[in-house]
């Protein structure tokens, strides 16, 4: 068999390749970057969201999808609410803590947008919670709190630097608690609103 003799390309020959090539790039280039574009438009990114993050997209939506939510008043906030529930002092009178409260009313929908409201609303959360006077004093002291128990401070208590079963347990369940499961989630009863409940509070700040 004769030996096949290896072609090597000329100068010539290599400048046209080269220059071939370049074309190539100069054309294949920009098609190839269009097709990724089109591509990572058909499979957007899914951006992952928190529950805080959904709710506030979902507000934010209303908001924007009519310009009369304002006097239709979804959203109710009611300062100064006094729980009828809580402590008994030497007396026999109930202190409760105060707070304020969030009330929703259900929307009205015709097409997709909202147009009003119906039923009665609803508290859905309470905040800037303020324990009654007398929380940290004992009933002969003029206060709210059971004789013998230990009495500590609440920057104690949020910091666990007391028996859980204890003082810190009273609170919660006394006032806290309570007033969750009281409220939360169903009409805000009319004689714990400002107008119809006297104030008594002590300055403990909020929760």
């Amino acid at each position: 068999m004769a030996d096949e003799k290896r072609h090597e390309p000329s100068e010539r020959e290599a400048a046209m390749m080269a220059a071939f090539a370049q074309t190539m790039r100069t054309v294949m280039d920009p098609l190839l970057s269009r097709l990724e574009q089109l591509e990572a438009q058909k499979t957007p990114a899914v951006e992952k969201l928190t529950g805080d993050q959904i709710h506030a997209q979902m507000m934010k939506a209303l908001r924007g999808q009519s310009d009369t939510l304002a006097e239709i008043g979804l959203v109710e906030m009611v300062e100064n609410c006094v729980s009828n529930l809580g402590a008994t002092d030497a007396e026999g009178n109930v202190r409760g803590a105060t707070f304020d409260a969030e009330l929703q009313y259900v929307p009205v929908n015709v097409d997709g947008k909202i147009v009003g409201k119906r039923g009665a609303p609803v508290c859905k959360r309470i905040f800037n919670y303020r324990l009654p006077i007398g929380f940290d004093k004992h009933l002969a002291e003029g206060g709210i709190v059971p004789a013998g128990m230990t009495i500590a401070t609440l920057e104690q208590v949020e910091r666990g630097d007391v028996d859980r079963e204890g003082y810190a347990q009273w609170l919660a369940e006394t006032f806290w608690q309570a007033d969750l499961k009281r409220f939360v989630g169903k009409q805000l009863p009319a004689h714990v609103r400002p107008a119809a409940a006297p104030v008594q509070v002590a300055a403990t700040g909020g929760r």
